[in-house]
């Protein structure tokens, strides 16, 4: 599960689905904190088991130690168990700990500019828990990478399977590394088979095009990714809409893609759109947090700095498909813009960040993830 702050690491702690407030518990800090680390870039958490990546800056052109650190709870406290380091010295602008995410013993570490024989590709790094502690089990590169596909930019792993998104991938439907597109974007899914991980499928919205920056944000559950791609340009609304529309070049409003595995493997399902568009909702819809948690999406704007904007559209998916059900709003008129800049959900509970933390609860069994 992700939760993505920017700036620190504030545990907080509630009863999931519950009505109580989160309560602050700790900060998290670096065992040794480093000048321009960018500590808390990326943060996930799974169980009693944290994991805080930092990318740093490159301040100085210096070539940076970055590092994820990994945490265990104990009774209250949260304990620095374990930071891990790439195994070669990677470049000051590699990105490495800008997405990280955790499910039961193994982390995945994007590292989006990170150098490989093709350029600045990208990277992403598995670990994994054994007896020993947390141990480096694979580093995955994508199959038709180039140089600034941003392969990295998000990470996602569910079980046996991790999808990673690369919001620069150039390719058009069928992933043809000569049929160039700028920013098309795309989302590559791994599956362990028990010894070692195994790409599975690459993911490219069904109506692709330039500028998408499809895979800027990717979540998983179960047989369900999503994928987002908030520089998509149709003006279509609501479930399904036309794809084709590009009316809204200049302004693009996103649009969200949902896969599910099957028999013949990752098919698109859905095509989200805002039942409405606004100035809450666009321009930007999937630019901020994205979450899927059994039945729930949660997609934030964050809405690209506009005054008092910002949102979280909420879908089900009941018997007859995916629907809009819900539209979250600030209720702080202080709140200038990032409204659902980062989102999560967890059975009944939705958390959305704006630079705050502000809890949601869903009374309804039904809405438990």
């Amino acid at each position: 599960m992700k939760i993505v702050f920017s700036i620190s690491i504030l545990v907080l702690s509630c009863a999931i689905g519950g009505d109580e407030p989160f309560d602050q518990r700790t900060y998290l800090k670096a065992p040794v904190p480093k000048l321009y680390e960018g500590f808390g870039d990326g943060v996930a958490i799974s169980g009693n088991y944290a994991v805080v990546g930092g990318q740093g800056d490159g301040f100085g052109g210096e070539m940076l130690e970055v590092s994820v650190y990994i945490y265990e709870r104990n009774n209250s406290q949260w304990d620095h168990v374990s930071t891990f380091q790439p195994p070669t010295r990677v470049g000051e602008y590699s990105a490495f700990g800008s997405a990280v995410d955790i499910s039961g013993d193994v982390i995945v570490v994007g590292a989006p500019l990170e150098t490989t024989g093709r350029g600045e590709t990208g990277k992403a790094y598995v670990l994994r828990r054994s007896e020993g502690g947390w141990r480096l089990e694979a580093v995955l590169e994508a199959h038709n990478g180039n140089a600034g596909d941003f392969f990295g930019t998000d990470v996602a792993i569910d079980g046996n399977t991790i999808v990673i998104g690369a919001e620069f991938e150039a390719s058009r439907p069928k992933g043809n590394p000569s049929d160039i597109e700028s920013g098309v974007g795309a989302a590559y899914v791994y599956e362990y088979n028990g010894s070692e991980w195994v790409f599975d499928g690459l993911l490219k919205a069904s109506n692709a095009e330039s500028s998408d920056y499809f895979g800027k944000w990717v979540s998983i559950h179960g047989d369900t990714i999503v994928v987002s791609a908030p520089g998509e340009s149709s003006l279509s609304t609501g479930i399904g809409g036309d794809q084709s529309d590009n009316s809204g070049e200049l302004d693009p409003p996103g649009a969200i893609y949902v896969f599910s595995r099957g028999a013949g493997g990752w098919d698109q399902v859905s095509y989200l759109k805002p039942i409405e568009l606004t100035t809450t909702s666009y321009p930007g819809f999937g630019s901020g947090g994205l979450v899927i948690s059994g039945d729930t999406i949660a997609v934030g704007t964050g809405n690209g700095g506009q005054a008092n904007s910002g949102a979280v559209h909420i879908y089900r998916n009941a018997w007859l498909g995916w629907t809009e059900t819900q539209l979250i709003r600030s209720e702080d008129e202080e709140v200038v813009s990032g409204f659902g800049g980062s989102v999560a959900v967890s059975g009944g509970v939705l958390l959305v960040g704006n630079g705050d933390c502000l809890l949601y609860t869903s009374p309804s069994p039904r809405d438990r993830g």
